[in-house]
């Protein structure tokens, strides 16, 4: 999980209050239709469920950005961010990033598949270790 820069007070603020936590989930993705939607359940399968789901697709030629799509028209979380050319996954986490809206990050690579509670753990040890910036899982 990253913490966003930009953010900080906002960061510092939301860890201290009651408020539920939200988070940017960043899936950049690139030719991996075979994987991506048993990844994308584990994520929608989260126990801690205030999360904004980005999938950047990084331009790909196969039947990921259909894949995306689809899900996104049935889950208002999952937001699509598109790159009309592959640029490589560190620029299509920058793009992922500056879109999310939240002011905590997790990462997630497009055939990683998360445990239920994955988020729900990370958020609160976040909570419950103010100092801490970075988090792994």
């Amino acid at each position: 999980m990253y913490k966003r820069l930009d953010l900080k007070i906002d960061l510092e603020i939301s860890l201290q209050s009651s408020i539920a936590m939200k988070i940017s989930v960043i899936k950049p993705v690139y030719n991996t239709a075979l994987f991506l939607s048993s990844s994308i359940e584990s994520i929608l399968e989260q126990t801690f469920s205030d999360f904004e789901f980005l999938i950047v697709n990084d331009g790909s030629t196969d039947a990921s950005l259909d894949i995306i799509q689809d899900y996104a028209k049935k889950d208002h979380r999952i937001r699509c961010v598109n790159l009309s050319q592959n640029r490589g996954m560190p620029c299509a986490c920058k793009h992922g990033i500056r879109s999310s809206r939240t002011p905590l990050i997790a990462r997630m690579d497009a055939d990683d598949i998360a445990f239920p509670e994955r988020l729900q753990k990370q958020c609160n040890y976040m909570k419950e270790h103010p100092e801490v910036r970075g988090l792994g899982c």
